[in-house]
């Protein structure tokens, strides 16, 4: 199944984001098998959030791959959504 993961962060993170990010992107290089998407997003210049795109079997799957992003330990995220998503075009 593929899914969406919108996160949300929490407000004045950047030098918490700045001292994981290396971390976190060998994280996700090292699962990009089910991570096939990642990136932040942006309100003007601050990042606010990001979004994957996740191959997986299960919902469950997705919240335990969460729990070991270095930036979720780190208590960068302030929430997380997981939503099943259907690709209409590759």
């Amino acid at each position: 199944m593929k899914f969406l993961v919108r996160f949300t962060d929490r407000p004045n993170v950047t030098k918490l984001r700045e001292e994981h990010r290396e971390d976190h992107l060998q994280w996700l290089r090292e699962h990009h098998d089910a991570i096939r998407i990642a990136g932040p997003v942006f309100d003007g210049e601050r990042s606010v959030g990001a979004y994957w795109a996740v191959n997986s079997e299960t919902h469950s799957d997705v919240q335990n791959l969460i729990q070991e992003d270095p930036f979720w330990k780190a208590g960068i995220r302030a929430s997380v959504t997981i939503l099943r998503w259907k690709n209409v075009l590759d």
